[in-house]
């Protein structure tokens, strides 16, 4: 509309420039002085209109050069910048939740694998800990099994040494004790013949013997 509004006035000035005052009916006398200097005051307002609808359309003209920095044409500028700025701004935002979705993408991989490590520490851990037991059990078993053969060869040893103190006992028992009444007589194993009449050397014969001496 703006520019539309510029084309009219110009037509309009260029119409005014065409129609050119008639110096010869100016020329004519006229009926009364005063309507000529109505006229001539009237020239002079229409070629100062035209003057002023110059300038104004060279001006106007300057304004429809689409000049960004036109107040005129600030809006435009301002609506241009503002859709720049807007994609700008949706790009940037996009860029940026593209990294933050990388991140996450990589986090979650990151966690994934870390709880497929912490699954296989587990895994290894309940393996050491099975192996740990059955360990243990087989060290209870044979120390339970070493106790019970310990305990069979104490009361063998138990038994061995008691058959041998009853051995001991019997052997002493059945073992002869003798031993001489005094110190001249002679021993039952090895008899001498005595020089007397009865030709015996027990100790009964020989006490007897020295009785009837006397």
């Amino acid at each position: 509309m703006i520019l539309i509004e510029k084309f009219i006035d110009l037509s309009n000035l260029q119409q005014k420039l065409h129609n050119k005052p008639d110096w010869k009916q100016a020329q004519r006398p006229k009926k009364r002085v005063s309507n000529s200097i109505l006229e001539a005051d009237e020239w002079m307002r229409q070629d100062e209109s035209i003057y002023h609808g110059l300038t104004d359309l060279k001006s106007r003209m300057g304004i429809m050069r689409l000049d960004d920095d036109q107040p005129r044409y600030k809006h435009l500028k301002h609506g241009a910048e503002k859709e720049r700025r807007r994609k700008e701004k949706g790009h940037e935002e996009d860029e940026s939740l593209r990294q933050v979705f990388k991140e996450k993408k990589k986090n979650v991989k990151s966690l994934a694998e870390t709880k497929t490590k912490l699954s296989e520490i587990q895994t290894a851990k309940k393996k050491k800990q099975e192996t740990l037991a059955n360990l243990s059990e087989q060290a209870e078993s044979v120390a339970t099994k070493n106790k019970a053969v310990a305990r069979q060869e104490v009361n063998h040893l138990e038994v061995v040494v008691e058959e041998f103190s009853q051995e001991i006992k019997r052997m002493s028992s059945l073992e002869p004790r003798l031993r001489p009444k005094e110190t001249g007589l002679v021993s039952v194993a090895q008899p001498k013949k005595g020089k007397n009449k009865e030709g015996t050397s027990r100790p009964e014969d020989v006490q007897k013997g020295s009785k009837l001496s006397t």
